[in-house]
């Protein structure tokens, strides 16, 4: 009576040792749990004629090891109570008595408990110091952090050997980024040029740190993938693009971060931009002469030549192929328009220089009959116009839907914003080659903020004629680049 458990068994001869795990649980049980009152019992088994009790000498070892001991916070973690990087580096001194090998823990919380109030957590790695990820914390904030430490017995006969260290804090840095507001070219933008210039302001930061700059210049849509250039970090938020680096026709993005002694800022937005050479004023681009106005083909753009002084130089262009710039004065000078049909707005002798291209074109040609300008006399389109009547061509659709049928019908190489969407449609409804649709859907199909296009009957014959010009060029290139016999 009064026996517990076996814990253990051995053969006795001149020595013998129980080593069994149930004894080493019992054992460990006792020490976690600080009892002291536990004990062993030596019993036998006796075979008469084969064994009797002899005078036994019994000695218990216990092998144990100190546990570790997470020390003093070290560097590069920040000192206690410092300003610290938005993603700083965390670390702790620490002791392994055992020899085992030791795993750290850390944890960033917003107040001194910081198990219960935790916003990260490195969970356990082999790694004395860690990094907090981006976007865990935020600027100018106090947080506080506390390290664990376990070495290789953790577990061991259901013994815990995570040790907690001191709780720290820290105030994390204030880095300024620049307002997108403040970035020229603005959101989205078409350039005329492959060397732009992208800058925005500088700013002031609220630690008094000096800031650098970088501007980065993308081919993916985070303006972070497919790198195309980078400033360089230094004093300045501007870049003009050497020469080289983009194509025509290209699509980008770009960005500006900042840096100070402490933080590099993540990127803070995204900005868009294509290159059109085509637009540009400049180039060799055809010219056509109608009286005092002189009309670049390539893109629409009007230029007055008046002998008069009196003629003010503003003008304003209402054109499909023009960037919303056409002249608008008076003048004591004839200007041989005649006045009749849809074109009665323009005076035949002391005119008001507002009409449009189309309008001034076709009146002054046609000098003996009114006409409807043909097909062909609204080529080239540009790109954004053609995409657009193509799109079109399919049916009646809103603006959000001619954009996705813009890219679906491009392979995706052709992405067009709300601006350039909804100028090319201005342009394009001013030129009467598409409508404002009145008849809407049913209303369980529509959303009212919806503005509906279709294609006017010239506006077909112009998408036609466009896609027949398109044709001829790319059969003459095949046909100029085929190999030839020498």
């Amino acid at each position: 009576t009064g026996t517990g458990a076996q814990l253990s068994t051995w053969t006795v001869a001149a020595d013998g040792w129980a080593r069994d795990d149930g004894l080493a649980q019992r054992y460990s049980n006792w020490v976690n749990a600080s009892d002291n009152s536990g004990y062993l019992m030596l019993t036998g088994a006796e075979t008469p004629g084969a064994y009797t009790y002899k005078s036994m000498y019994a000695v218990i070892q216990v092998h144990w090891t100190d546990f570790p001991v997470p020390g003093p916070l070290t560097a590069p973690a920040p000192a206690n109570g410092a300003r610290a990087s938005v993603t700083p580096a965390l670390a702790v001194a620490s002791s392994d008595p055992s020899g085992s090998g030791l795993d750290w823990r850390y944890r960033v919380g917003t107040t001194t408990n910081v198990a219960g109030s935790t916003v990260w957590d490195s969970g356990w790695t082999i790694d004395q110091a860690v990094t907090v990820a981006p976007g865990a914390l935020a600027q100018g904030t106090t947080y506080y952090w506390q390290a664990s430490v376990r070495d290789g017995y953790e577990g061991l006969w259901g013994t815990s050997t995570v040790r907690n260290s001191s709780v720290w804090s820290f105030v994390t840095n204030q880095l300024p980024t620049v307002s997108q507001a403040t970035a020229a070219p603005a959101n989205p933008s078409t350039v005329v040029t492959l060397t732009p210039t992208l800058s925005g302001a500088t700013v002031t930061d609220p630690n008094g740190d000096a800031v650098s700059y970088l501007v980065r210049v993308a081919s993916g849509a985070d303006a972070a993938s497919g790198v195309v250039l980078t400033s360089g970090w230094g004093p300045s938020p501007s870049l003009t693009v050497p020469a080289g680096s983009l194509r025509d026709g290209g699509a980008y993005t770009w960005t500006i971060l900042t840096k100070d002694a402490y933080d590099t800022s993540p990127v803070p937005w995204v900005s868009k931009f294509t290159v059109n050479q085509r637009l540009a004023e400049a180039g060799p681009a055809p010219i056509e002469t109608v009286g005092d106005v002189a009309v670049n083909l390539a893109n629409g753009n009007a230029g007055l030549r008046f002998a008069s002084p009196t003629v003010p130089a503003g003008h304003r262009d209402t054109t499909a192929r023009g960037a919303g710039r056409w002249a608008r004065g008076r003048s004591t000078r004839r200007c041989g328009l005649r006045r009749s049909g849809p074109f009665d707005h323009v005076a035949a002798a002391e005119c008001s220089i507002a009409c449009d291209y189309i309008a001034c074109r076709y009146s002054h040609v046609m000098t003996q009959q009114d006409a409807t300008p043909g097909a062909r006399d609204f080529l080239p389109l540009t790109p954004a116009q053609f995409h657009v009547l193509v799109a079109l061509s399919g049916g009646e659709q809103h603006g959000y839907a001619i954009m996705q049928a813009v890219e679906r019908s491009s392979d995706a190489t052709v992405r067009m914003g709300p601006a350039t969407l909804y100028g090319t449609l201005r342009r394009l409804v001013q030129a009467r080659l598409a409508e404002e649709v009145t008849d809407r859907p049913p209303e369980a199909d529509d959303d009212a903020r919806r503005r509906y296009y279709r294609l006017t009957s010239l506006g077909r014959q112009v998408c036609l004629a466009e896609a027949d010009r398109l044709a001829a060029l790319v059969r003459r290139a095949r046909s100029n680049l085929q190999p030839r016999a020498v």
